[in-house]
């Protein structure tokens, strides 16, 4: 089973949150995951600046869609999960991208909402994610993962890019 993370590796949040908070994304510092830090905020006043519809209609991420097609050729669609955040602020509107541009994972409630992916960790699991914490724990857990290269974490700056280093591994399996 493949839990395929939505924030970051499908969903292109981090570019959305930086226009909704007008801070030049080009500031952001290589590595760091803490958007408290990047923002010099608190944690829950950046979310105050999303809502639902923010959360609805965030675009794809330039290689989401074929890091979900390559899954599926991996593992099949039965064998594929949508495993993101559940956080109120975020909640009704991921649901309604899911619904949308996920028709198929909506159908077949191939979705888990879980602010502790590790849980989803056996063995036989992937996480396939953009924090490097959720891809320790689930590690830790029993899972394989595969940390998605992203500027905000520790797999940035290699040479393959997102979509590259997940066939890699999942040709690994």
């Amino acid at each position: 089973m493949i839990y395929l993370d939505l924030d970051g590796v499908l969903v292109d949040l981090v570019p959305e949150l930086c226009k909704a908070l007008g801070f030049d994304i080009k500031n952001w510092s290589a590595g760091e995951y803490n958007v408290s830090k990047v923002f010099h905020m608190e944690h829950q006043f950046i979310w105050n600046y999303t809502n639902e519809a923010f959360w609805a209609e965030l675009p794809w991420t330039a290689d989401g869609k074929q890091i979900l097609e390559a899954c599926w050729r991996a593992v099949g669609h039965r064998n594929v999960c949508i495993a993101t955040t559940s956080a109120e602020y975020a909640f009704f509107g991921k649901q309604q991208w899911i619904e949308r541009e996920l028709p198929w994972f909506w159908a077949h409630r191939q979705f888990v909402f879980t602010e502790s992916k590790k849980l989803l960790a056996h063995d036989g699991a992937v996480l396939i994610d953009d924090c490097d914490d959720n891809v320790n724990m689930f590690r830790k857990a029993g899972g394989k993962a595969i940390l998605v290269p992203r500027w905000w974490n520790s797999a940035w700056g290699q040479a393959d890019g997102a979509l590259e280093i997940v066939v890699q591994e999942m040709a690994g399996e």
